[in-house]
């Protein structure tokens, strides 16, 4: 049983940093190079994202250490390889195909707001679309 403030229980909450600070650098990393262009409420998403994985990860640390230990085993006793392969192919879907759909249209908004009528009170946007 790992206890709070023992060397595994710290151990493994540094490891589940590690992989959680990974994985939302690649997300990052992907929807910047699907959007091209990028204003402020990605960058509070990715933030808000990072300090939701902090606070997970030091209070799982406070509460159950047993489960953040847990959760870093890749095969699970008494898994089916169906429930395995599932939750891989989820994995990469989330990790991988949101933030590209998310960063697909970076200029939808532009273009949008091209299309509105200026007596609306919306300006018009001065760059043009690429």
């Amino acid at each position: 049983m790992l206890r709070r403030g023992s060397e595994g229980a710290g151990v493994a909450a540094v490891k589940q940093f590690v992989v959680s600070s990974v994985m939302l650098l690649i997300q990052l990393a992907i929807f910047l190079f699907s959007a091209g262009y990028v204003g402020v409420r990605p960058w509070i998403f990715y933030g808000a994202s990072f300090v939701h994985y902090v606070v997970s990860i030091a209070t799982q640390y406070q509460l159950n250490p047993e489960l953040l230990a847990a959760r870093l085993v890749m095969k699970r006793k008494g898994s089916k390889m169906w429930d395995e392969l599932l939750m891989r192919l989820s994995n990469l879907v989330i990790l991988i195909a949101m933030p590209v759909a998310a960063g697909a249209r970076g200029n939808a908004y532009r273009e949008y707001m091209e299309r509105t009528p200026r007596w609306i009170g919306m300006p018009k946007s001065r760059k043009k679309p690429l």
